[in-house]
């Protein structure tokens, strides 16, 4: 059966390896036939996904964003996994520096659409000269040309962001499930 304990998971009777921050230690997995492993994996993918989710759509604060992710350098995998975190990591920074609110395409045009229709608020005299509106009038129907856009697909990505969370619970309960069947066919009768 797997507890978690503040940040890390650990099977009863054994426990995670404190060198690697949450990786079963080989006696946890030859006890339990291998899948501690399995569940680290799908911990670490599913921190990951949240942690890009977070990249990817804007809020007001983002401290912490660029942390470390703890992914022990020995699984085949985890070079993958730490090249793509320090690409949008480097990416984010990017944004972070030119004061960008998400790292979505359509966030960052409404942005830059939004500060160009501001600045044409801010300095607005009556009558506007025509060249101005025509150029206001352009960027406010881009504006509603992206929040279309942005309605339609952003609706089936919650919807599949939803079915992944489910699955992704799904599955750990089933593997928890397995664990202590596993747990209950290995102890010993007293």
């Amino acid at each position: 059966m797997i507890v978690v304990v503040g940040r890390r998971e650990k099977l009863v009777g054994g426990e995670a390896d404190p060198r690697n921050d949450g990786e079963p230690d080989t006696a946890t997995w030859q006890r339990s036939g291998g899948l501690p492993l399995p569940m680290f994996i799908m911990s670490t993918v599913t921190v990951f996904v949240m942690w890009v989710l977070t990249a990817a759509v804007p809020c007001q604060e983002r401290a912490g964003l660029a942390n470390h992710l703890p992914v022990p350098k020995h699984l085949n995998w985890a070079q993958s996994l730490v090249g793509i975190h320090e690409k949008i990591g480097d990416e984010w920074k990017k944004k972070e520096k030119k004061g960008s609110a998400g790292l979505m395409e359509e966030m960052t045009r409404m942005e830059k659409l939004g500060h160009s229709l501001i600045e044409f608020a801010d300095g607005f005299h009556y009558p506007a000269e025509k060249e101005a509106a025509e150029s206001a009038a352009a960027q406010v129907a881009e504006m509603a040309e992206i929040c279309r856009r942005m309605e339609e697909e952003l609706v089936p990505l919650q919807q599949q962001i939803r079915e992944v969370f489910h699955r992704i619970v799904r599955s750990r309960a089933e593997i928890l499930e397995v664990l202590e069947q596993a747990g209950k066919l290995s102890a010993p009768v007293v």
